[in-house]
């Protein structure tokens, strides 16, 4: 057999180990490694919902317009018989008022029922009895045989026209805020009053001139 020098052996064997680390070399580079480190997310800013408001209707014109009943023995307004609710339903009402909270922004109305000087010989009143007038002293007529007090609640903005004792028949300057009612409250030659509910709220408390 045919020996190989040894300085050709080591030349191979070296040769060999290069080519083996390289091939090692490769690999590790060519290997894949998972990465480490913090892993950034992005979060949504939170959205956020306003909280909702209480809005309350703005009062109609003022004065307010009393609308005439079209039927012969009807009352004028929204009617006058009770409701089955413990409240009125909106519309324009007619009645005495009881009282005034200014804390509570309530009024009390005693209802009642108003009849202008429609061609009518007898008036229904709110217990469904019949009175026969053959004419109405000073064109109206005014009847209250329900002894319920409605609580009313008022909007922060009420128009309140009490009567100018000065002047039969016209309004001092329109005031607003329920504590304006008071005016009219304590003068008793004015306690008849309309009010306009719009949306569950008093929005405007009117006198009634009575002479």
């Amino acid at each position: 057999m045919r020996q190989v020098p040894d300085k050709l052996t080591r030349r191979g064997v070296a040769a060999a180990l290069i080519a083996a680390g390289t091939s090692l070399a490769i690999v590790a580079c060519t290997s894949s490694k998972p990465l480490t480190g913090p892993v950034t997310t992005t979060t949504a800013a939170p959205t956020t919902t306003a909280a909702p408001t209480t809005t309350y209707p703005l009062p109609p014109p003022t004065p307010i317009t009393i609308p005439q009943a079209t039927t012969a023995g009807a009352p004028d307004g929204s009617g006058c018989d009770p409701p089955s609710s413990e409240t009125l339903h909106d519309g324009i009402w007619f009645g005495v008022l009881k009282s005034v909270d200014a804390n509570a922004s309530t009024i009390g109305l005693d209802l009642a029922c108003y009849f202008s000087a429609t061609p009518a010989s007898s008036t229904t009143t709110g217990t469904g009895s019949t009175t026969t007038t053959s004419a109405r002293p000073n064109d109206f007529h005014i009847t209250n045989n329900n002894p319920t007090v409605y609580l009313l609640e008022v909007a922060p903005q009420v128009a309140v026209l009490s009567l100018d004792p000065s002047n039969d028949g016209n309004f001092n300057p329109t005031t607003t805020g329920v504590a304006s009612a008071n005016a009219i409250l304590t003068d008793q030659s004015q306690k008849y009053v309309w009010v306009q509910i719009t949306r569950g709220y008093v929005t405007v408390i009117q006198a009634q001139f009575t002479p």
